[in-house]
């Protein structure tokens, strides 16, 4: 009975660890597709600040040609100006996208404590299995020691028996 309570222990324990490396495994899933969200909005800035650097140098050409074209400057103001709105637009989208990154990290962060501390309480749950192993192991031992001494009893008694018997059938 005892061997096979240690069993539904161990058992238990083996279920609760199972449970455990699944936990690790959602939240690397977890980590992993954070990342790639993660690089997705970089690579969003980047293009974003590639689409502002365009039209910097748009509104620079512009400007030089406004600067020589004098006639025209008025023609060109209201797409100067639509063209400043589009940046800020831009610096607004991007700042969104800055900020939202940030808390990105912030959740890889916390994502990944949380992971060294399943991490933590798997090595110690992994310890634990291996010391109730062991005692399982010196229990299953004393009991094989205990049936030999018993086995040698019996063969003891049973020599005993014998040497009666042969002393009894002598006397009598």
């Amino acid at each position: 009975l005892e061997s096979r309570g240690g069993s539904d222990k161990e058992k238990k324990l083996a279920d609760q660890l199972l449970f455990l490396k699944r936990e690790v495994q959602d939240r690397e899933t977890e980590r992993n597709e954070l990342r790639v969200a993660l690089e997705a909005k970089e690579n969003d800035v980047n293009a974003l600040e590639r689409q502002v650097f365009k039209l910097q140098q748009y509104v620079d050409i512009e400007k030089s040609e406004n600067a020589r074209l004098i006639s025209k400057v008025r023609e060109h103001e209201g797409h100067v100006e639509e063209m400043k709105n589009t940046m800020d637009a831009v610096r607004k989208e991007k700042m969104l996208l800055m900020s939202h990154i940030e808390s990105k990290e912030e959740e890889i962060k916390k994502l990944n404590e949380e992971v060294h501390s399943a991490t933590v309480l798997e090595h110690e749950e992994v310890e634990r299995v291996k010391r109730l192993k062991e005692e399982v192991n010196a229990q299953i031992a004393d009991k094989l020691r205990l049936q030999n001494e018993v086995e040698a009893y019996k063969r003891e008694i049973e020599s005993l028996r014998e040497q009666l018997e042969y002393a009894k059938d002598k006397m009598g």
